[in-house]
């Protein structure tokens, strides 16, 4: 068996949401690779099911492979194979990946400790913002993440039928603000709040593949959170992010 390393370092990337959870959980089939993983703090999912271009597998194989900090026990160690195809050997408890003059063993943690999504996908019945990562609101986004940091949080707002994704704290009157405009919207004023550090982690993960994603917001009925969703072309990545209530 066949397993190509600089892939499997994408897909735990992609899965642990840039490493900001601290486990993971991969499914594999001979075509697909699910995995659905939720922060600790529950206020982002990632729902994930990728084309298996990480082991070379028979048709009626299944595997599981249970990590805790993937982004130590694991990455660190096969960033030292120089070559892009290895030798894998699974077992029940373990797995062995053997390159040309090095032999790595990686043992499987309990899926008791892996923050894994047991749910289903959530159910949103509508959007009132839907549109492309352009090279345009990439650019207000890392203007914005410059300024976010400080606050650790991230605001989207809509005043007077404007949307607009601000970095500040809005607890504090006194706080500085960046503010930029993401277009017209037809939604009455909300302002909805989201953890800084998921909207980075999930920003610095599509780098110089943003187009490929689609941004959504969505405001409950109760008008008293919401969701920020992304998802790529072809759904097999998708990132929900739950607003909090300061």
């Amino acid at each position: 068996m066949k397993l190509n390393v600089e892939n499997l370092k994408d897909v735990m990337k992609k899965s642990t949401l840039n490493y900001l959870i601290q486990s993971i959980q991969l499914k594999f089939t001979e075509k697909k690779i699910v995995s659905n993983m939720i922060t600790g703090s529950m206020d982002a999912v990632i729902m994930h099911e990728m084309e298996n271009n990480v082991i070379q597998m028979k048709p009626k194989d299944e595997f599981i492979f249970n990590f805790s900090e993937p982004n130590i026990n694991i990455k660190s160690y096969i960033d030292l194979i120089d070559e892009e195809l290895v030798d894998l050997i699974i077992n029940d408890t373990k797995i062995q990946v053997i390159s040309k003059d090095q032999k790595m063993i990686f043992h499987f943690c309990s899926p008791d400790f892996v923050a894994s999504y047991k749910g289903n996908a959530p159910e949103i019945d509508e959007f009132f913002y839907d549109d492309v990562i352009t090279d345009e609101l990439m650019k207000k986004f890392d203007k914005i993440k410059k300024i976010a940091g400080k606050f650790g949080k991230v605001y989207f707002s809509i005043i007077d039928n404007e949307l607009f994704i601000e970095a500040t704290d809005k607890t504090n009157s006194f706080a500085n603000s960046l503010k930029c405009s993401l277009g017209k919207v037809k939604h009455k004023d909300v302002t909805l709040c989201f953890d800084f550090k998921n909207v980075n982690a999930f920003l610095s993960l599509i780098n110089k593949r943003h187009t490929d994603f689609k941004i959504k917001l969505h405001v409950t009925k109760n008008e008293e959170g919401g969701i920020l969703y992304f998802e790529n072309a072809d759904s097999s990545e998708k990132y929900y992010f739950v607003s909090y209530n300061e």
